[in-house]
């Protein structure tokens, strides 16, 4: 078989002119399809990546707005227990020192007592001493056994917590009674109870009673001790005292 170089060259020719229509008709526009869809598959992926950074984002600043908003609020809450904490010490102060103050009148009152009966130490100079006093104390107006209160609970927490614990019959529930000399309001109530929870048990039942024998003041009984404040206890040791031999 013979091939004939014209025929052939002319359907080379052909070939590259089908070829190129090809590339111009279908193979161009075609890349040009692909580019366009890949570049909407980038935008696509550019967008939700800005999208997902942005939710990050917010959800950070929310984490850190919450993060901020805790410590504000833990910040307030330590200062309003540090400023109650202070005033209940600075109340406790001011009562304890009201009471010592009254003590110190009584004191000095028994002490000049004591000088005029120096020289009749008997029983009944001693007695008559002591109903001077306590017609003086008596005089003082009603409702200031919490000043007394104050300086009795000082005493609780000046105690070791295990002096505290074996004040308590550990065979029984733990109890104790808070007598004044006048009614007490609600709210020393209140306070002694929880006081008195804080430093010695929490499950402690408190009780109270008056007794207008202390004549001011209070008295803690517990099953193994007592703490009393009060001034019928002032005078029964200043009585002691005017009984004793004075000094030379």
């Amino acid at each position: 078989m013979q091939i004939d170089g014209w025929t052939l060259l002319l359907q080379l020719i052909n070939l590259l002119v089908l070829l190129a229509l090809l590339r111009w008709l279908f193979y161009r526009p075609l890349l040009r399809l692909i580019d366009e869809r890949r570049r909407q598959v980038a935008d696509a992926m550019a967008q939700a990546q800005a999208t997902q950074a942005a939710a990050d984002a917010r959800q950070q600043t929310l984490s850190d707005s919450q993060a901020a908003l805790e410590a504000s609020r833990q910040a307030v809450l330590s200062e309003a227990r540090a400023e109650a904490a202070r005033e209940r010490d600075a109340a406790a102060q001011r009562a304890q020192q009201a009471a010592q103050a009254a003590m110190d009148d009584a004191q000095h009152d028994i002490a000049a007592a004591r000088r005029d009966a120096a020289t009749h130490l008997s029983d009944e100079a001693a007695q008559v001493a002591q109903t001077l006093a306590t017609r003086l104390l008596s005089q003082a107006p009603e409702g200031g056994d919490a000043g007394f209160l104050e300086a009795a609970l000082a005493q609780v927490r000046q105690a070791a917590a295990a002096q505290r614990r074996a004040w308590l019959d550990a065979d029984k529930p733990p109890s104790a009674q808070l007598v004044s000399a006048h009614p007490l309001d609600a709210a020393a109530q209140r306070q002694a109870s929880e006081a008195l929870r804080e430093l010695v048990s929490p499950e402690l039942t408190l009780s109270f009673a008056v007794d207008a024998a202390l004549i001011r003041g209070v008295e803690l009984r517990f099953d193994h001790a007592v703490v009393a404040n009060h001034w019928a206890d002032a005078l029964a040791s200043a009585k002691a005292a005017l009984q004793s031999p004075p000094s030379p």
